[in-house]
């Protein structure tokens, strides 16, 4: 799992986060202003997990560049990948 200390500076416009997904477009200009400004980034490695099946989620997490898979939670090392999300669509 990703160390929850592993944020980084990269700050995020209120204009660039409505261009991310539709959803965020409909937010009024204010909104998206204080959304921005809360936003913390945080960077994962290829193969690293953002949580696992089980753990306790308490934020909401917007993919901004590049995609995350889900896959299902197996002994095993080849846990069949599920589905992907994509920029600018939630997950948590």
């Amino acid at each position: 799992m990703s160390d929850p200390d592993s944020k980084t500076d990269m700050s995020i416009d209120a204009d660039t986060l409505s261009h991310l997904s539709p959803w965020l477009e409909q937010l009024q200009v204010a909104s998206l202003r204080a959304f921005a400004a809360a936003l913390q980034t945080m960077t994962l490695q290829t193969d690293e997990s953002l949580f696992r099946q089980g753990d306790k989620v308490d934020s909401l997490y917007i993919v901004l560049n590049g995609q995350l898979e889900a896959a299902s939670a197996s002994a095993d090392e080849e846990s069949p990948m599920l589905f992907s999300i994509h920029r600018g669509e939630p997950v948590g």
